[in-house]
């Protein structure tokens, strides 16, 4: 009650605890930075040094404590250091992402890599591993994959003592003692990196349309790769959760269909009953008695007035083929906005400054699994008008007659990134945005902008 606003008829006293976790937060955004200030490579040297002592981690197999699993004494560091450990830990800071591009994962550490199988923790001080880090002076995924694909001609024997090309190239340069033994151990290292974090090849990707030919309508962009530094993908305030070990992938259209766009208004209705209750009511109109044309009323103090209309944009998306291109009219030209052009801001912040923020998510998974073009269409008046009046009367029909009051908003796993995005997310959101999102440092927004 002391810390709230005295909009809200509180207090408005500074919090001092969450004030001073802000300030850590910033330095802990500087040391995750792709561009870091000078003073990270002393921080990181602390962070190896003070490695503890079991499991053992030779000091070569430690790049980056935050991109590996070897532990750590924080009470042995400096006391911003250790405070800037501590508050990773709180708030669950995580890698993550829906696929990641080959390119950002080639620099990542090979040695503890944080979501490998236990087979890889045996392998990481195992005999012919020092020979991969000390003589071949592989850390990373890129280099490991390098050696683990190393070609060998008909002439080569699995002895010491081969003549063939590829073991006197790795005798010369390395001067390793037995190279297949080397690169049979690589083998077996990249077999224990999942799938997600191994480089593949990219899927293809849709490039999307700014605008519809003569429509005006924003079309949604389903990309999946995260491209740039590996570092851009940490997040924090993430669901104590598992992680997927396989990479987000999308539904394959058939090669030889193509379909008519189906077209869909959404109606909305928002008003205060004679019991001074929330009602929304949102619709879905796809045309005149068409069985898939459907309503939601939701009636709560919790229901803001575009919580049914998302509702009927999670339903009627999900009873649509997903080779079928689809053209969305929305009466909330917000929504249209926050799904397209919006669409990297709210997800770097995790919809924070968005109102329903779960079902903004479940929408944008279910569009992204879909192998056709979404376009979403703010009304305007080019929509055409018996469209919007129809769309009208059916959310207004949901206030008197029987209509859906739930609707399913749960998220394929491998389509579910929660968090925010310590690199991208500082500056979305206000500090008033901030007070209602519990343990969030309220200052580390305005403070490092």
């Amino acid at each position: 009650m002391l810390y709230a606003p005295i909009s809200q008829g509180r207090k408005g006293v500074l919090n001092l605890q969450v004030q001073n976790e802000a300030i850590e937060m910033v330095w802990l955004k500087k040391l995750l930075s792709p561009h870091p200030p000078a003073w990270t490579p002393f921080a990181h040297e602390l962070l190896r040094i003070h490695a503890t002592p079991s499991p053992t981690s030779k000091p070569k197999a430690r790049v980056n404590y935050f991109l590996q699993s070897w532990p750590i004494a924080p009470s042995k560091l400096p006391p911003i250091l250790s405070h800037c450990i501590t508050l990773a830990r709180k708030y669950n800071l995580t890698l993550d992402a829906l696929f990641f591009h080959p390119a950002s994962l080639d620099p990542l550490p090979v040695w503890f890599h944080t979501s490998a199988l236990l087979n890889l923790k045996k392998l990481n001080n195992y005999f012919y591993a020092h020979c991969i880090r000390d003589h071949h002076n592989v850390t990373n995924i890129g280099e490991i994959q390098t050696l683990a694909n190393t070609p060998f001609n008909d002439s080569h024997r699995c002895l010491g003592s081969c003549v063939c090309k590829s073991c006197n190239t790795l005798h010369d340069t390395a001067r390793c003692l037995k190279p297949f033994k080397c690169v049979e151990t690589a083998l077996n290292i990249t077999r224990c990196i999942p799938k997600k974090w191994s480089p593949s090849p990219i899927p293809p990707r849709k490039n999307p349309d700014l605008l519809l030919e003569e429509k005006d309508a924003l079309t949604f962009n389903p990309a999946l790769t995260e491209a740039g530094p590996i570092e851009n993908s940490f997040h924090i305030l993430r669901p104590a959760e598992p992680q997927t070990n396989s990479p987000a992938t999308q539904l394959q259209a058939p090669d030889d269909m193509s379909h008519p766009t189906v077209e869909i208004s959404y109606g909305l209705i928002h008003k205060i009953n004679d019991d001074r209750e929330k009602v929304s009511c949102g619709s879905a109109f796809f045309a005149h008695k068409d069985p898939q044309n459907l309503a939601f009323r939701m009636i709560s103090d919790c229901v803001t007035s575009k919580t049914s209309i998302l509702c009927a944009i999670i339903e009627s998306v999900r009873r649509i083929d997903h080779f079928v291109p689809i053209l969305a009219h929305i009466s909330s030209e917000s929504i249209v906005r926050n799904l397209t052009i919006n669409l990297p801001r709210n997800e770097d912040s995790d919809w924070y400054s968005c109102d329903d923020a779960h079902l903004y998510r479940s929408i944008v998974a279910i569009l992204r699994l879909r192998s056709a073009r979404t376009h979403l269409q703010a009304w305007s008046a080019k929509t055409p008008c018996l469209k919007r009046s129809a769309a009208s009367s059916l959310a207004k029909e949901a206030l008197t007659h029987p209509s859906l009051t739930s609707c399913d908003v749960s998220i394929n796993p491998h389509f579910s990134i929660q968090g925010l995005r310590v690199e991208r997310s500082v500056g979305y959101l206000s500090s008033e945005q901030t007070t209602d999102v519990l343990d969030v440092p309220v200052g580390y927004y305005r403070m490092s902008v």
